[in-house]
Parts: structure tokens; sequence; C-alpha cells
């Protein structure tokens, strides 16, 4: 339910099997590594984010409720002239649900 809306997960039972598939192959220790990392390293140079100086596109979805709509607009707001975008009824997995308005949010940032 965080990943992806019962609506997607009953339409493509065969895609989400196989992402469940390769998440559960992950290296356990790296697996671990990685997820002790975001827990304790949020701040990590994070006094170093305005001085990024490209542009910058932070996105994610409405109802992603590891990559929140808040944590979005906050780290735009600490990078100069970064757009946030927030995608409608769009979990973490946005990519693979709503490919179109993924390519779309991103293309029009690129033009």
């Amino acid at each position: 339910e965080r990943w992806f809306s019962r609506e997607y997960k009953a339409a493509n039972p065969a895609q989400v099997a196989a992402i469940r598939q390769v998440l559960a192959s992950n290296d356990l220790q790296g697996y671990h590594t990685t997820y002790s990392l975001f827990a304790t390293q949020d701040m990590y140079r994070a006094s170093d984010l305005g001085s990024i100086q490209v542009p910058t596109l932070i996105a994610t979805g409405e109802l992603d409720s590891g990559s929140t709509p808040a944590m979005t607009r906050q780290l735009a707001a600490r990078i100069p002239g970064a757009h946030s975008v927030v995608l409608a009824e769009q979990r973490h997995m946005m990519a693979v649900e709503a490919p179109r308005e993924v390519n779309k949010m991103l293309l029009d940032f690129l033009t």
C-alpha cells in the first residue's frame, strides 16, 4: 500500500511480484547498511545544499509516506531555484505506476 495503489496491484500482479522479488533478492548486509544511513544521516552535508547551482527537480507522490510532499518542499527550499513537484494520488513507485505523468514532469522540467 505504501508503494502501489490497490488498483494498480490488482491490475498488475505479475509486475508487482517481479518488483517484490527483486527487492527480496537484495544483499541483506547492503540493505541494512543503506537503511541505517537513511535512519541516521538525513542531515549529512545539508549545509551544502545552498551551494547547488544547477537546475534541480525534487519530486514525490502525494501519497508517498516515505518521501512525503512536505519533505520534498523542505528539500527544494534549501536549494536555490529548485522546483518541487508532487504528483497527485501517487505513491513511492510513481515511476512504475504512472510513467506518463513522471515522463511529462521530467520533460517539462528539462525544457
